[in-house]
């Protein structure tokens, strides 16, 4: 026979209180909100911080979009030890930009040379971006960009 599940202990339901009793602010829980959680604050999120704006998840853009939203920023270095005849690398990274345009991060996907790699990651940190947009306002983005470098 198989053995059966024992029930786990029974959490304590905060005291409620009663409106007009002096005590807790009416919402049913002494010192509580109506519908919030311990420590909270009305309207707010768990985990969240008083005053930030909702958080928006961000939009997968393909390739050649996201690149056309670029507005400065140098291309990464070449570096001249790498440059043998006929040697080819490519670097792709995954880049995901601010609402304001700033790159938020550079993740490397496809890796080649360790020094390209950090050439890559460490101009595009330093890119600037026009915001992508989604109903009229700023939205945060994100794509991939590959990066191609050729010896002549």
């Amino acid at each position: 026979e198989a053995p059966k599940e024992k029930p786990g202990p029974v959490a304590e339901a905060p005291t409620p209180t009663r409106e007009g009793s002096g005590e807790g602010s009416g919402a049913g829980v002494k010192g509580g909100v109506a519908g919030g959680v311990k420590g909270g604050v009305a309207g707010g999120v768990v985990g969240g911080v008083v005053g930030a704006p909702p958080h928006v998840a961000a939009k997968f853009l393909p390739p050649q979009m996201g690149a056309q939203l670029k507005l400065s920023g140098a291309e990464p270095d070449f570096p001249s030890n790498l440059r043998r005849p006929g040697a080819s690398f490519v670097v792709m990274a995954k880049i995901c930009v601010s609402t304001g345009g700033a790159v938020d991060s550079v993740a490397v996907q496809k890796h080649a040379d360790p020094t390209l790699d950090n050439n890559v990651v460490t101009a595009v940190k330093g890119w600037h971006f026009r915001p992508a947009t989604a109903n009229g306002a700023p939205v945060p983005f994100c794509y991939f960009g590959r990066f191609e470098f050729k010896s002549d």
